[in-house]
């Protein structure tokens, strides 16, 4: 084997470790925002128990509040539960492109020590393999994170849909005695 072949055996994991870690900064700013989103849910959650709590113990409650912090609450937890997926998602992702680069790491390292002995190769071969391998796992699973990212937000417009109408229900119900 000559330096030509093995300097072009070093680069292509190099190249594919560049790749993750832009693949890896892309996931690390969507889980921040996953993150906060569900922080936000969880701010949203405890406003709407609160106003339930005040709005029962006020003496006569007004039931359509009452429906509405109730909807508002099943709909925040309902929420919460699949953005955590989604977040779960991101992080197994973003696990498996860091064991990627992790493995081809250790390709490159075992690519060099295989000029000193030739049965390095084989090792070389085999974390490269393990590494686009993890490589594409980590692809694959954000993009089922891509895949469910509209259903919670679909659902909340389902859910103010569904809402409104039962308020207007209520309102033209008044309205009429």
């Amino acid at each position: 084997m000559n330096w030509k072949d093995i300097s072009t055996a070093a680069v292509v994991p190099v190249v594919i470790v560049s790749a993750c870690a832009l693949l890896c900064l892309a996931l690390f700013n969507r889980l921040a925002a996953v993150v906060a989103r569900l922080r936000s849910f969880e701010r949203e959650r405890l406003a709407a128990l609160g106003a339930l709590a005040a709005l029962r113990d006020g003496g006569e409650p007004d039931e359509a509040e009452e429906v509405r912090h109730t909807a508002m609450i099943r709909n925040v937890e309902e929420q919460f539960a699949q953005v955590s997926r989604r977040a779960t998602l991101l992080r197994r992702a973003l696990m498996l492109l860091l064991t990627a680069i992790l493995a081809l790491m250790t390709c490159c390292l075992l690519s060099g020590l295989a000029t000193l002995w030739l049965p390095m190769m084989l090792g070389a071969m085999v974390t490269f393999l393990a590494g686009v391998g993890l490589m594409m796992a980590g692809v694959v699973c954000a993009m089922l994170e891509m895949r469910c990212a509209l259903v919670p937000v679909l659902r909340e417009a389902g859910a103010l849909d569904e809402l409104a109408d039962r308020l207007s229900l209520t309102i033209q119900g008044d309205s009429g005695d």
